[in-house]
């Protein structure tokens, strides 16, 4: 899809090659000179690929963005033509109702993703340290997973985007009984907000397990199929 100056593709990964031992300062400099209320995370997006909507089915969806993340995760720098927008630097900020991607160096912005339109997020279960988020594209509306890799624990991104789906939802209520009856805002019910899957839970889940007795052992001549 055709991408506007404030929605531009992510460069390649050696783009990004010069930034990559900044990544600590920049978010710690982007959260002291942040506005009141807002968070601020230093990031290295791994890129993302398109997931279909029946991955998203109750059930599936946690399932469907570990393997994103594990997808991503294991391709990192190769450039694969489907891991697109790999390789940069960035700065994630939550502020209201919104998050931003802004390049560290220049502070321009990347990409800006309203968070009701944000469809599953999930913290990877390896680490703890990768984050991921499905959206449509607004272009395209091609549904895509995005990954990132981030340099402290990424359930403190999970943690931030609960909050302001909270607080989105108190501020929306408020607003409506203030309004006349006839003007009322459209409530939010739980199935428009965000779903937060538990990737972790979820691979456990999808583990089999099976109780075995161990009965012993004994040496062999050779090795025999």
């Amino acid at each position: 899809g055709k991408h506007s100056a404030k929605d531009r593709p992510i460069p390649s990964p050696m783009a990004s090659l010069s930034r990559r031992h900044s990544l600590s300062w920049h978010g710690d400099d982007f959260q002291h000179s942040a506005e009141p209320g807002s968070k601020c995370f230093a990031v290295r997006s791994l890129g993302w690929v398109e997931i279909p909507e029946e991955d998203l089915a109750p059930g599936k969806s946690s399932i469907a963005v570990n393997n994103c993340i594990q997808q991503l995760s294991n391709s990192k720098g190769q450039g694969s033509a489907e891991n697109q927008g790999e390789g940069q630097d960035l700065v994630m900020i939550l502020k209201k109702d919104t998050m931003s991607l802004v390049d560290p160096l220049d502070r321009s912005l990347i990409h800006r993703q309203p968070i009701l339109n944000i469809r599953v997020w999930g913290v990877g279960c390896n680490n703890g340290r990768d984050f991921a988020f499905v959206a449509s594209d607004k272009d395209t509306c091609v549904l895509k997973c995005h990954v990132f890799h981030c340099n402290v624990p990424a359930k403190g991104i999970a943690k931030a985007l609960h909050e302001m789906c909270s607080k989105i939802v108190a501020e929306r209520a408020v607003a409506s009984s203030r309004l006349p009856r006839a003007a009322t805002l459209e409530p939010i019910s739980a199935e428009d907000l965000p779903l937060q899957v538990d990737i972790l839970e979820a691979v456990r889940q999808s583990m089999q397990t099976y109780e075995a007795l161990y009965i012993g052992s004994l040496p062999v001549p050779r090795a025999m199929g």
